[in-house]
């Protein structure tokens, strides 16, 4: 996430959220990179400026915004059986309460045979046809209602 301020003297900008919190003055520079931060949160960030005194005026209003949710990861098969199969995947960092939009298919993704939005990191799809080739997909789905790039 970056921040870009175009000012003479120097500013601070203080984030807070998980990974977020903590602040410092940048003098002579006029960009913020915060790093470290979790995907899917809410972090708020307020600046204020520093005149050349080293005068602080008061801060702004906060401005908040949502990191992107991260794609999910190792989608696999498991409990395979002639009319069921489960898909599971790890949230990859994304935190407790993500969900994910996973889609089961026959014919490339053309149409679904099935398909979930859940919090879960896992699919059990039942009713399925005996020797058929299923393929699935996922993705993450952000609080926002953002969508994650699709792990196949």
């Amino acid at each position: 996430m970056r921040w870009y301020i175009s000012l003479q003297n120097s500013f601070s900008i203080e984030p807070s959220g998980p990974g977020g919190s903590g602040s410092g003055k940048l003098t002579g520079n006029y960009g913020y990179a915060a790093s470290g931060l979790t995907p899917n949160t809410l972090y708020g960030f307020r600046a204020r400026y520093f005149n050349a005194d080293g005068v602080p005026t008061g801060y702004s209003a906060v401005f908040s915004t949502r990191t992107r949710v991260t794609p999910p990861a190792a989608l696999a098969f498991s409990s395979v059986l002639s009319t069921a199969l489960q898909s599971n995947w790890s949230p990859n960092g994304s935190p407790a309460g993500t969900e994910f939009l996973v889609e089961l298919t026959t014919d490339a993704y053309a149409s679904f045979v099935a398909s979930s939005r859940t919090a879960n990191t896992f699919f059990l799809a039942g009713g399925l046809r005996p020797n058929e080739a299923y393929s699935a997909r996922v993705r993450s789905i952000g609080s926002g209602g953002d969508f994650s790039d699709q792990v196949p």
